[in-house]
């Protein structure tokens, strides 16, 4: 991916967050959903850690998005427990994506700004893990 596209997507992004309110849960299915596009992390996530039933979501577009008013987007957190441990370690996990919009005839828009956006098609980039035991800043996706 070049440089312009990277700058395009960070723009987006942080413009698309500017205009969004906090999010809110979605259900863990649909973070699940993304996390089967890395299928060797997904197995490892599933085989080692309980996984909750809702995560929250870093994103809820408000209702001046005609469109998409009230939909959520990532990042994705949520805490699990590590499977066989005593006592219980609590691990903190966060879902990166990347969003793509789209018009009513299926094109793509430019920019998330855009009120002629009807559909976001997310995109899993990368799965972080922290250990809710270790004091530090909260978890970020990289925009790479």
């Amino acid at each position: 991916m070049n440089n312009q596209v990277r700058w395009l997507l960070a723009a987006v992004a942080l413009a698309a967050a500017s205009l969004c309110h906090a999010g809110g849960s979605v259900a863990f299915e649909d973070v699940e959903r993304l996390m089967r596009a890395q299928p060797a992390t997904h197995q490892w996530l599933v085989s080692t850690l309980e996984l909750p039933e809702t995560a929250d979501a870093a994103i809820r577009f408000g209702h001046h998005f005609r469109h998409l008013g009230g939909a959520r987007i990532g990042p994705y957190t949520f805490r699990a427990k590590v499977k066989g441990t005593i006592p219980p370690v609590e691990l903190e996990v966060t879902v990166c994506t990347g969003a793509d919009f789209y018009d009513q005839a299926g094109q793509r828009v430019s920019t998330a700004l855009e009120k002629t956006a009807v559909r976001v098609q997310e995109k899993l980039t990368a799965v972080l893990v922290r250990d809710v035991r270790e004091d530090g800043a909260a978890t970020v996706c990289p925009t790479d």
